[in-house]
């Protein structure tokens, strides 16, 4: 988990491929921050713990998704 909001989640996705002829070589293909929001039985959003950093690389990539979900918060929707 990278970040946590009120109610929601923001989690470090990576995806890594390996060719087929080659294996053990993997590089990664994709990385994205999903962003999930806790709901109760009836849809109303729920509040979610807070996260525990505890080490400089969980700091750094907290920062790092605390920042993208600031730049997809402002931008407008069309």
């Amino acid at each position: 988990m990278a970040a946590v909001g009120r109610t929601s989640l923001e989690v470090l996705t990576t995806v890594v491929a390996e060719r087929w002829n080659t294996p053990g070589e993997e590089r990664q293909i994709a990385r994205a921050f999903l962003t999930f929001v806790a709901v109760d039985a009836t849809g109303t959003p729920r509040a979610v713990p807070r996260l525990v950093l505890k080490t400089e690389t969980d700091n750094a990539l907290n920062k790092e998704a605390v920042s993208h979900r600031q730049g997809r918060v402002r931008t407008p929707r069309g």
